[in-house]
């Protein structure tokens, strides 16, 4: 087999260099990559340089880094002024950790060839690889100035832009991912869930929604989206169209599609008391019961932890006493305390949400405590 590869090989060196290209490439697009590294990768010398490259990217592709990067310089001596084999060979050094070869490398590509925007992307890649964000930013910001820009160059700026606290200028990237695709792609994902929450955290809770919707269509089993539009309606003031996303969580509770933390309960509402953040979460649990459970928590945090919680609990007792479904209650150290604050089913959650807030500022006092078993 080695010798039939070998005289087809030779053969096909033979040809014009035109019908030798299309050949070649032709191999490359079938990923033929053995065939073309075990034949036209013995004769290098026989080859064109496109045809040098489509062997080079056959050897890149097998993971073949050292016949990669020779025949990159196989093609830099046959054709010095193209800059493709100048940013494969950035790409290796990259893939190596060999970040100051990248670096030279995709600088070269880019003075040959300053229009492509991926060759911009991937040297801010290797600038973040060093810990140099500013360069990395810049390089980033290029590429988004060129003509199809990667997704991956504004996803990246995106991400510098959060750490700097500069929600506005990553909203605007991660805009720009959604606006220059065509296809919802993992980064379009991740862009359009990102976009649901920075608009959301400045008050603009119509384009939140828009986002959040527009990954549905994208993925209707996206439960964590479904979490995120409850919080929306909510601060929307529409509690019949969270009711809607509430339903749909529900049911994939109700079906075991849903895990971890979601699967116990969704996120409702964040907002901050006193220098704390406060999240609430609804559990899916409904009674009748026998015994009580938590319904809706608050837990207020202090940093990772929470320091206090105040709890809508389901209680038997007070239904068969006629009374409400639920009770308010709370947990602070090791002491659990009622407090004569009580919800039936239908209850608005503004209202709810009013009472957790008396009680947290001091405004209602609990009418019994009990010390929590450990």
């Amino acid at each position: 087999m080695r010798y039939l590869l070998l005289i087809a090989g030779m053969a096909c060196a033979c040809l014009p260099a035109k019908a030798q290209d299309g050949k070649v490439k032709k191999m490359y697009e079938a990923q033929e990559y053995e065939t073309l590294t075990t034949g036209y990768g013995q004769h290098p010398e026989m080859l064109s340089a496109r045809s040098l490259y489509y062997v080079g990217m056959a050897y890149y592709l097998l993971e073949d880094d050292a016949n990669c990067i020779k025949f990159m310089d196989k093609v830099i001596a046959r054709d010095p002024k193209n800059a493709r084999p100048h940013y494969i060979k950035g790409i290796v050094a990259f893939n190596q950790h060999q970040n100051d070869t990248a670096i030279t490398d995709f600088k070269t590509a880019i003075a040959l060839d300053s229009t492509v925007g991926e060759f911009y992307s991937e040297l801010g890649d290797a600038y973040l690889e060093k810990q140099q964000p500013d360069l990395a930013l810049d390089a980033f910001e290029r590429a988004a100035r060129k003509m199809k820009t990667p997704e991956h160059a504004y996803m990246m700026m995106a991400n510098i832009y959060m750490d700097r606290n500069q929600s506005e200028k990553a909203l605007e990237a991660y805009y720009n991912v959604k606006a220059n695709m065509t296809t919802v792609t993992p980064p379009v994902k991740r862009a359009l869930y990102n976009i649901g929450l920075l608009e959301m955290d400045f008050h603009r809770y119509d384009r939140s929604e828009t986002a959040f919707k527009n990954l549905l269509l994208a993925d209707p089993g996206d439960y964590e989206v479904y979490q995120k539009l409850v919080r929306v309606a909510y601060l929307q003031d529409n509690p019949d169209k969270a009711k809607n996303y509430k339903t749909k969580l529900y049911e994939a509770h109700n079906a075991g599609k849903l895990h971890g933390a979601l699967d116990d309960g969704f996120c409702i509402d964040v907002f901050d008391w006193n220098g704390r953040e406060v999240q609430a979460a609804e559990r899916y649990q409904q009674g009748p019961s026998r015994s009580f459970f938590n319904k809706v928590v608050f837990y207020v945090n202090n940093g990772d932890r929470a320091e206090r919680t105040v709890q809508l609990e389901y209680s038997a007792l007070s239904i068969q006493q006629g009374g409400p479904m639920y009770v308010l209650c709370g947990n602070q150290g090791s002491t659990h305390y009622v407090y004569a604050t009580g919800f039936n089913e239908g209850y608005k959650y503004a209202d709810l949400k009013n009472a957790v807030l008396d009680i947290l500022n001091g405004m209602v006092q609990p009418v019994s405590s009990t010390k929590l078993v450990e």
